[in-house]
């Protein structure tokens, strides 16, 4: 556990970053204040020349004598990753000797380096109601049975036991259902804020834009920095008046926002068929999906936000190596555990969830219409 990178990355502390698309705005930002970049590496021909806090962005090319020596981070979502896997590989480059992605380096980097505790990416769901009832949510919120609001106090216990084991969060993003029908969604980011600023890189809140934010959500959102991201689902659903409402409030407020027109959504096949896989076709898969959002929820931290919300759906039972109990265990193993897990290298071998799932990597090829509804539950 914890032991995929080769013992030299112990006494790295400049690396060179290798891709900058949306992902590297997201980390970068934060991953500079524990190791010094000395380059990023970039071979879209329109970033060419450009720099980030400082640090100029070169074609492969222009950089390969000199990153011979230096570590490389890949910052890049698990298809994008595969592919500059591939790339450097082929010049000669070795798999956690000579590079690694992003959030092997967050947790085992910062762990066996800085013996801290750092997680790249965590969602909670502060509600399993929606506005919505999308054929193919991929929290499978139409299968619920039974829909709830978690109040303040279970989020903040839930944070609260995850920041007990962990020394910062790089991503923190706030889901559904819709969080805005949740009432007490303003006052635990007030509290999230207060409490864990310095601890937590980015927050994001994703929301459908069904609702207006309050006053008081906006202002929560700017004096923190919080970022609201609207899914646009208006290709399916009659609701650009209100969706342009919900952008221009956020403009208006200078709550910093993205409108997500383009999303790509895969067939998941579950729970209306579901895939039988091998232990070992099983592990292929989790490999290939490769998901870095974690879920936060009944005090416990899950492998995949989706299979928290299978179980909760009604729909699948999951094994206890899918999760780590923050309420049952106590101790420095904790964080150790919490990494582990996060990087996939449970003692059962894969995410159980993952037997049954169709998931996000290149083997799922199943693509389906985002926001599609599903009006018979």
């Amino acid at each position: 556990m914890l032991g995929k990178l080769s013992p030299d990355w112990e006494q790295v502390s400049e690396v060179a970053i290798f891709g900058f698309g949306s992902t590297a705005e997201v980390y970068l930002h934060n991953l500079h204040k524990i190791v010094r970049m000395k380059y990023i590496i970039d071979n879209a021909p329109e970033k060419r020349g450009n720099s980030f806090e400082g640090v100029e962005i070169h074609p492969f090319n222009e950089v390969e004598t000199d990153i011979r020596g230096l570590k490389i981070v890949i910052v890049a979502e698990t298809l994008a990753y595969a592919g500059i896997r591939k790339f450097l590989e082929e010049k000669g480059f070795v798999e956690n000797k000579d590079f690694t992605g992003i959030e092997r380096f967050i947790c085992e980097w910062s762990y066996r380096r800085l013996g801290r505790v750092n997680l790249m990416e965590v969602h909670t769901a502060v509600t399993t109601r929606c506005t919505f009832n999308c054929r193919n949510c991929n929290m499978f919120m139409p299968y619920y049975k039974e829909r709830k609001d978690y109040s303040l106090g279970e989020l903040e216990e839930n944070i609260d036991a995850l920041m007990n084991h962990t020394d910062y969060i790089f991503k923190y993003q706030i889901v559904g259902g819709e969080p805005l029908l949740n009432k007490d969604l303003e006052p635990f980011l007030e509290k999230l804020g207060e409490k864990y600023k310095d601890r937590i890189g980015k927050v994001r809140i994703i929301t459908n834009g069904s609702i207006l934010p309050s006053d008081r959500l906006c202002s929560i959102c700017r004096n923190f920095g919080y970022e609201v991201h609207v899914s646009d689902y208006t290709h399916v659903l009659p609701y650009g008046e209100r969706l342009e409402a919900v952008r221009s409030k956020l403009e208006l407020c200078g709550v910093a926002h993205k409108v997500n027109k383009s999303l790509k959504w895969r067939d998941f096949n579950f729970p209306e068929k579901i895939f039988i896989r091998s232990p070992e076709e099983t592990v292929e898969h989790m490999r290939r999906c490769g998901t870095s959002w974690h879920g936060l929820a009944d005090c416990k931290l899950f492998y995949c936000n989706a299979g928290w919300s299978a179980e909760k759906a009604g729909r699948y039972i999951p094994r206890d190596s899918d999760y780590v109990d923050l309420s049952a265990n106590t101790g420095d193993e904790v964080g150790k555990r919490l990494l582990s897990l996060c990087l996939g290298e449970m003692k059962s071998g894969c995410n159980s969830f993952c037997q049954v799932c169709g998931g996000c990597g290149d083997d799922n090829p199943n693509f389906v219409v985002a926001g599609e509804q599903k009006f018979n539950k």
